[in-house]
């Protein structure tokens, strides 16, 4: 998974397996959306740092905390979770609306801003998941920031 970041650049193939672990991971008993997404948070963080040491969560950055960002050697990715609350009935435009809002929050609290001077390519992640069931992992965006950035 982390190969498919760092060597590969391929977001679709990384999120692919995340989408696999976090489906066979058992239903959390934590119910509360803030517990959920620092579980998700913890979990990710532990993906990562087994092939990586430049991992971070609720780092401070521009006018908040992001959930979570992972350095390679030529890019950040920076991660924005959002829990679903509500029935799983919602279909895949509102799931998507919701990954996209995620991508929103990174722009709107300037999440990348510390990054903008790297030589490093910044990528932005918008990940749903469900806190109702038992298929966790939704949906996820992304987006290159270096074209927002340079506006």
């Amino acid at each position: 998974m982390y190969d498919a970041l760092d060597i590969e650049h391929d977001v679709n193939k990384a999120m692919g397996i995340l989408k696999k672990i976090f489906t066979a991971i058992p239903p959390s008993t934590k119910k509360d959306a803030e517990q959920l997404e620092s579980f998700y948070q913890q979990i990710l963080w532990i993906l990562f740092s087994y092939k990586s040491r430049q991992v971070g969560f609720e780092e401070a950055a521009g006018q908040g905390r992001l959930d979570l960002v992972l350095e390679t050697l030529d890019r950040y990715y920076i991660f924005e979770l959002i829990i679903n609350t509500k029935d799983k009935a919602d279909g895949t435009d509102v799931l998507e609306k919701m990954a996209s809002e995620a991508l929103s929050q990174i722009d709107l609290n300037r999440y990348a801003d510390r990054y903008a001077l790297a030589s490093k390519s910044v990528v932005k992640l918008g990940i749903v998941f469900s806190a109702k069931t038992t298929y966790r992992f939704f949906i996820w965006m992304s987006c290159d920031y270096n074209s927002i950035l340079m506006d």
